[in-house]
């Protein structure tokens, strides 16, 4: 059976963010710039198929994966969180 491998839109979940600008969009592949004002967070969460790439712009990124220590990134910090 072939897998359709195209992407799809999911729920956004119940938090707010200051701005989303989508970038591209492929068959396989989405771009995002999400921006976060002071105090918000996009709560934990996990994705069974896909992975996300994080690269801090400006400011300072927090994050942390589940169990994991958390972890602060300045601009031009990198992370990656690999399908659970």
């Amino acid at each position: 059976m072939a897998r359709d491998w195209t992407m799809h839109t999911r729920s956004r979940g119940d938090y707010p963010i200051a701005g989303r600008e989508l970038v591209a969009e492929g068959a396989d592949l989405r771009v995002q710039v999400l921006s976060l004002a002071a105090g918000q967070c996009v709560p934990w969460h996990y994705h069974s198929e896909i992975s996300d790439s994080f690269v801090c712009l400006e400011g300072a990124h927090g994050g942390r994966d589940a169990g994991a220590a958390a972890r602060l990134s300045a601009p031009g910090g990198r992370a990656l969180r690999g399908a659970a």
